[in-house]
């Protein structure tokens, strides 16, 4: 099994976002990165959404865990800082023509 020693996501949006938290939660350091401070704000409140929904699916004893992932997450809108020590990138960027 290939691991990484860190992960950046690019895009928080809802896929972006549930992709940050499951790979937090697997105890892999991850940033979360987004073009502007509001499109990281609103990925900040997914993840509120998204452990309330991991908690509900798994259950309340796996609450404390989720926080703790969730809190790890590191969110940026400088993508090449963001980038820089990743050991893996993920697209997960709207694509709007």
């Amino acid at each position: 099994m290939t691991t990484f020693s860190a992960v950046t996501v690019l895009g928080a949006g809802v896929l972006g976002s549930q992709i940050a938290f499951q790979t937090a939660t697997h105890g892999v350091p991850v940033t979360l990165d987004d073009i502007n401070d509001d499109a990281v704000a609103a990925g900040r409140q997914r993840l509120v959404a998204i452990i309330e929904q991991y908690v509900a699916d798994v259950g309340e004893d796996h609450r404390a865990a989720a926080t703790e992932a969730a809190a790890g997450i590191a969110f940026a809108t400088d993508l090449a800082a963001a980038a820089a020590h990743a050991g893996l990138v993920i697209e997960a960027v709207p694509e709007r023509c």
